[in-house]
């Protein structure tokens, strides 16, 4: 008797890999999605830092009475962002060193953020994951600044446009 009890307590092998069979289905299904979220979410944070910085950048001129970008420094924007960053709140510092050593300390140089993913033109579908882009204070498509509005530019091999299909330098 006291063996037939225990063979009725379980799940047979069929129903488990019926259940196992189940759940890979709905993680090759969603999985896609979810990073797709994900890297929207990182080039929206992109997007709001932007928008700090530019507002430390207006800040700092109204300080200071002057502009924030002196284009006869050498490695100008580098030296503008060391300036500016220091008057942001700490998490935008933290997310500047999302690609140092994950200190959550910003350092000095840090002027670079990590993007969920970029596309070479807005029409393509697919996104190349991740990549890395640069704040400056040209205009884009020319070489002149005001030394206080700042632009979001792609580094290395990101993509021209964010997973959206926005060019990055019109934010």
């Amino acid at each position: 008797m006291r063996g037939e009890d225990l063979m009725k307590k379980g799940f047979t092998l069929v129903e488990l890999i019926v259940v196992i069979g189940i759940i890979a289905i709905l993680a090759f299904t969603v999985a896609p999605k979810f990073t797709s979220i994900i890297s929207k979410a990182r080039d929206a944070k992109v997007i709001a830092v932007l928008g700090a910085v530019r507002g430390a950048s207006k800040i700092y001129y109204n300080a200071y009475e002057k502009t924030v970008f002196d284009n006869s420094e050498t490695d100008a924007e580098t030296l503008a962002m060391n300036r500016l960053i220091p008057m942001t709140e700490n998490d935008v510092k933290k997310m500047f060193n999302e690609t140092g050593d994950k200190s959550g300390i910003w350092k000095e140089g840090e002027t670079e953020l990590v993007t969920g993913g970029s596309k070479d033109s807005p029409a393509e579908r697919n996104f190349i994951s991740g990549g890395r882009i640069g704040f400056t204070f040209a205009e884009p498509g020319g070489t002149t600044s005001d030394g206080v509005q700042l632009w979001l530019k792609p580094l290395n091999d990101t993509g021209d446009y964010n997973t959206k299909g926005q060019r990055w330098a019109s934010y």
